[in-house]
């Protein structure tokens, strides 16, 4: 049987404390704490792949919209290029996506260790002090839980629909926690969590 990973089961990821897009310093246990993020690392001048995912994580926002379901969860993206993107930058690249959209960037200290903390690999060549350049790096999407732990990930081979049923998946769990169902409803639920995970498989 295939086991779903509870949160924080897995060591990827770690409080951090970003710079967002207005200039605010978030905290995201205080900030973001209590909600799930999604969490795409990408750079602002990235010609194709991260327009590419932020598109497809503005597509999943739009459909939590429409079932009601948006305000669990917070989209952000994390820079992995510092030198660059500054908080005008983002800001100016954020807004052509979903507008829940939170950009954050911060020192290149700072971008570095977050970048560990999630495992992913970004390679800034040694004429960062130009502008034109482009930045090596992990393209994935992590979701993580309402306290912070690590719950699942998405590459570029995934589609919005494979991620919106993921999302919604860890919601309803959610929602069960907080007010139970009976049982012949979570094993409903789960029936058909499981027949749509098979189904997107082939």
């Amino acid at each position: 049987d295939v086991k779903v990973k509870t949160e924080g089961e897995i060591d990827i990821g770690a409080p951090f404390v970003l710079t967002d897009h207005d200039g605010v310093t978030r905290d995201s246990k205080k900030d973001y704490g209590g909600k799930f993020m999604l969490i795409y690392f990408g750079f602002t001048y990235c010609p194709d792949i991260c327009p590419t995912e932020l598109t497809k994580m503005s597509e999943v926002m739009n459909r939590l919209e429409e079932l009601g379901k948006s305000d669990y969860v917070t989209p952000i993206m994390i820079t992995v290029d510092p030198y660059r993107d500054s908080v005008e930058q983002i800001r100016s690249y954020v807004k052509e996506f979903h507008p829940k959209l939170v950009g954050l960037t911060g020192s290149p200290a700072q971008i570095k260790q977050v970048a560990k903390d999630f495992k992913i690999y970004n390679f800034v060549p040694e004429n960062a002090g130009e502008e034109d350049y482009l930045v090596d790096h992990s393209v994935f999407t992590f979701l993580m839980g309402p306290n912070g732990g690590y719950l699942d990930f998405f590459g570029p081979d995934k589609s919005e629909e494979m991620i919106t049923d993921r999302v919604l998946e860890r919601i309803s769990d959610l929602e069960d926690e907080r007010n139970p169902p009976s049982l012949s409803v979570r094993i409903s639920r789960k029936l058909e969590h499981w027949k749509k995970r098979v189904s997107s498989m082939f």
